[in-house]
Parts: C-alpha cells; sequence; structure tokens
C-alpha cells in the first residue's frame, strides 16, 4: 500500500504572494520502505484542488466503477479500454457516455485541474480497494491510502 502525497515545488521563479498559487508534485510514498515515485507535476491554484477533493469526497471513497466497463487491472485501463473499443452507433450507448462522462468527473484529475496540461489520472474505488492510475504510456496503478490522503481536505 503507498501513501498519496502533494507537495508543493519551491520555485524560484515565483513571487510568494501568499497564495497557494504554484508548481505541484504529485506522488506515492510506499508506506513499507518510504521510497517515492513521482505520478505527475503540475500548474496550478491549489484551491481548485482541495475544492475538487472536498466536493468528491464520498465519490472518491465509495463509488464503484461503472458496471459496464470492461475488466482491467487499473480504472484508468478500463476506462481507455472502453473508449477504445465503443461502437458509436450502439443502441443506447449515448446514456452508457453520459454515465461514464459523470462519473469521470468525479475520478478524473483532469477534471479538478481544468486547463492544466496532466496525465488522465484516476482516483476511486477498483476491486474493494482504492487506487490510482494512468493508462498512457507508460501506464501505472498504485493501491493507495485515499481515506487518509482525503483526511486533509
Amino acid at each position: 500500500m503507498y501513501a498519496l502525497r502533494l507537495e508543493k515545488q519551491d520555485d524560484p521563479a515565483l513571487t510568494d504572494t501568499g497564495t497557494s498559487v504554484g508548481r505541484y508534485r504529485l506522488l506515492v510514498c510506499d508506506e513499507l520502505t518510504h521510497a517515492q515515485i513521482g505520478l505527475a507535476e503540475f500548474f496550478c491554484e491549489a484551491g481548485d484542488l482541495w475544492d475538487w477533493f472536498s466536493a468528491h469526497r464520498e465519490a472518491l471513497l465509495e463509488e464503484n466503477p461503472p458496471e459496464f466497463l470492461p475488466e482491467g487491472i487499473s480504472l484508468a485501463q478500463r476506462i481507455s479500454k472502453f473508449y477504445e473499443d465503443v461502437d458509436p452507433d450502439a443502441a443506447g450507448i449515448d446514456a452508457l457516455l453520459d454515465t461514464l462522462h459523470a462519473y469521470r468527473t468525479r475520478h478524473g484529475l483532469r477534471f479538478a485541474l481544468r486547463g492544466v496540461d496532466i496525465p488522465n489520472i484516476y482516483l476511486g474505488r477498483h476491486n474493494s480497494m482504492h487506487e490510482i492510475s494512468c493508462a498512457e504510456d507508460p501506464s501505472w496503478s498504485y493501491q493507495v491510502d485515499l481515506p487518509q490522503f482525503l483526511a486533509k481536505w
């Protein structure tokens, strides 16, 4: 199991204005060895991110992915595979796409950081555990202590 962390990076090019605007690093830390693995770095107003975590806390902790998603080893890969294989002319596809879009707004960091160039990272329940994952090359997935991380928000 990994601890999920968000750290503000020192950037001498930025003037410290006392705000939460800055460069952030998202990482996981092995709870046994304390080895750290960087997942993404981005520039943002952290207040927007905090608001998103607060607004979607319950969904991030409790909501299971939609049942129509194909099997996969991670949330991100299941979502990616669905979009790769979807038949746009299939009956009822609009309802499935709407359901998946709503799920992604609650679990995808791109929705938390609109306009920020970050990988397509998802957080949430998967196989009775909490994970953070990305299906972009290279893909990755980590089981994380999401309740501990969200307790800070």
